[in-house]
């Protein structure tokens, strides 16, 4: 049996493990640097703490639950060029109307 024994609840979960708490810290921190970052962006950054719980082969009795820290940042949207597509599919930026045809 461990060591000490506590009831999972919102206000423990960072008792479940060490490594949780640092990677929600980590994560939480790097959503704040990317609201600083692109203040223009107005898409919301997410930060997930999931919980699951499995029945335990072994033990009707016990679960078996883990947490899981997630966090979804916007894709960085860039400026759109043209570009011309060649026979070969390949992209030609920097193209001038008469001469797109050269680089196939």
């Amino acid at each position: 049996m461990a060591d000490r024994t506590f009831a999972l609840s919102l206000s423990r979960l960072a008792s479940f493990s060490d490594d949780v708490a640092k990677d929600f810290d980590a994560q939480l921190t790097a959503l704040v640097a990317d609201c600083r970052k692109r203040p223009g962006c107005p898409k919301s950054r997410t930060l997930t703490l999931k919980v699951e719980c499995n029945p335990n082969e072994n033990d009707q009795d016990d679960v078996d639950v883990a947490l899981v820290v997630s966090s979804k940042i916007p894709a960085a949207e860039h400026q759109t060029r043209r570009a011309r597509a060649t026979r070969n599919n390949q992209l030609l930026l920097e193209f001038e109307e008469e001469s797109a045809s050269d680089g196939e």
